[in-house]
C-alpha cells in the first residue's frame, strides 16, 4: 500500500515552513499582525523570547537567502495514520462532498478554497465536529465546516473578498479574531458564519503564532475525537494522535483529552468540553480523561484568577444547557475529585467574583 504521506511533499519553490533558514537562520514560526493589516510576519530563532510580533516580513518565495530545509508538514505522523477517506469509512468522501455542496454559494466558496490553497501549494483540511460526525455517520448533515491549513491567516484575509465576490457572496466578510482564528459571516449583527479557518498552530511564543506541523496543531484541540484532519482535495483522513477513529469507533466511546500545552484556561475548557461530550454520550468511557485531569489539574481549582473563572463559567454556560446541569453534574461526578473541585470553583467562583 502507497504511504499517503508522501502527498504532502515539498515542492522545490513552496512556501516556508519551520525548519527552513533565512540568511542562514532557522525559521520557527509565522504570526499575524492585525494593527496594520492583517499582516503576516516571519519568525526566527530568538523570537520566543520576543513580547510583541516583530515587524520582519515574509520575503518572496524566489528570494536566494531562503534554504528550504525543513520537514514536510506530515512528517511525524505515522504511516498508518494517513488513510483514504473511504478506507476509514465507505461512502465519506461522497459524504463529505454533499456537506460541502449543501448551500449552493458556500459550496462555491470552499471549492474555490480548496483549489487556491492547491495552487499556491498549501495544504486544507477539514476538521473538527464535521469530520468527527461523518467519520461516526455518512448520513446525517452537518453544521459546522472548520478548516485547518498551512496558508497564513493575513494572506487568505487577502485572497477572501474576491473569492467570496465570484462565489456570489459579495456581501461577506472574512473577520480575524484576537486568536487568530478566520470567520466568514455577512455584515448583520449575530450572523450565520460560512467557515472558520485557523492556520496550523506553533507553540512556544508570547503571542499567537502559526507554522506549526500536524503533530503540534493536534495538541491544541480538545479531545482525540475531534482531532481529525480531512483533505479535501486528496481525500484523505489524517489522525494525527494515532488514537482519533479508535475512540470514536469504541463501544462505547472513549473521550480522551489530546490537549497538550500548558495554559490553565484552555485545560479546564478540555475538562467542560469532556463534560459537554459525556452528556450527549452518558455511557462514554472517561477513564483516560478522569486520569488526564488528575495528572495536570490536581492544583488548579484554589489557583484561577477571579477573571479567569467569569471566562470559564460563561464557557460552561455556552456548553452545557441550562436543562442538562444535572446530567452534566453526574459526569462530572465520573471524572472524579480533582474535576469535581473544578468545576464547583467555575461555577460559583465565577457568579460571585468581583
Amino acid at each position: 500500500m502507497a504511504d499517503l504521506r508522501m502527498h504532502y511533499e515539498r515542492q522545490a519553490d513552496g512556501p516556508l515552513v519551520k525548519g527552513d533558514q533565512v540568511d542562514g537562520v532557522p525559521v520557527t514560526g509565522f504570526a499575524t499582525a492585525l494593527e496594520s493589516g492583517p499582516d503576516d510576519r516571519l519568525l526566527l530563532a530568538g523570537d520566543e523570547a520576543c513580547a510583541r510580533i516583530p515587524t520582519r516580513p515574509i520575503p518572496p518565495r524566489e528570494d536566494p537567502s531562503i534554504k528550504r530545509c525543513g520537514p514536510q508538514i506530515a512528517h511525524r505522523i505515522g504511516e498508518g495514520d494517513v488513510t483514504d477517506a473511504d478506507d476509514v469509512r465507505p461512502g465519506l468522501r461522497a459524504a463529505v462532498s454533499r456537506a460541502i455542496d449543501q448551500r449552493p454559494e458556500p459550496g462555491r466558496f470552499v471549492r474555490s478554497l480548496v483549489a487556491e490553497f492547491a495552487r499556491r501549494d498549501c495544504a486544507l483540511w477539514l476538521i473538527g465536529g464535521a469530520v468527527r460526525d461523518l467519520v461516526a455517520d455518512p448520513a446525517p448533515a452537518v453544521n459546522d465546516l472548520d478548516f485547518a491549513g498551512t496558508m497564513l491567516t493575513g494572506e487568505l484575509h487577502a485572497l477572501a473578498p474576491e473569492m467570496l465576490a465570484l462565489s456570489g457572496l459579495g456581501d461577506h466578510r472574512p473577520h480575524i479574531s484576537p486568536g487568530r482564528v478566520l470567520s466568514v459571516q455577512d455584515g448583520m449583527p449575530g450572523s450565520e458564519r460560512i467557515i472558520e479557518y485557523k492556520a496550523l498552530s506553533q507553540h512556544g511564543f508570547r503571542f499567537p503564532a502559526s507554522g506549526g506541523d500536524l503533530l503540534d496543531d493536534v495538541g491544541t484541540r480538545d479531545l482525540t475525537i475531534n482531532g481529525l484532519y480531512y483533505d479535501l482535495r486528496r481525500h484523505v483522513l489524517i489522525d494525527p494522535s494515532g488514537q482519533g477513529v479508535r475512540h470514536l469507533r469504541a463501544m462505547p466511546r472513549t473521550l480522551a483529552p489530546v490537549y497538550a500545552g500548558d495554559d490553565p484556561v484552555e485545560r479546564v475548557k478540555v475538562v467542560i468540553r469532556t463534560v459537554k461530550f459525556a452528556v450527549r454520550s452518558p455511557d462514554a468511557d472517561m477513564s483516560e480523561a478522569a486520569a488526564w485531569i488528575d495528572r495536570h489539574l490536581a492544583d488548579l481549582a484554589g489557583e484561577l484568577p477571579a477573571d479567569m473563572r467569569r471566562s470559564l463559567l460563561g464557557f460552561w454556560g455556552r456548553c452545557i444547557p441550562k436543562e442538562r446541569t444535572s446530567e452534566a453534574l453526574r459526569a462530572v461526578e465520573r471524572l472524579g475529585a480533582v474535576a469535581g473541585s473544578l468545576i464547583q470553583a467555575v461555577r460559583e467562583g465565577g457568579r460571585h467574583a468581583g
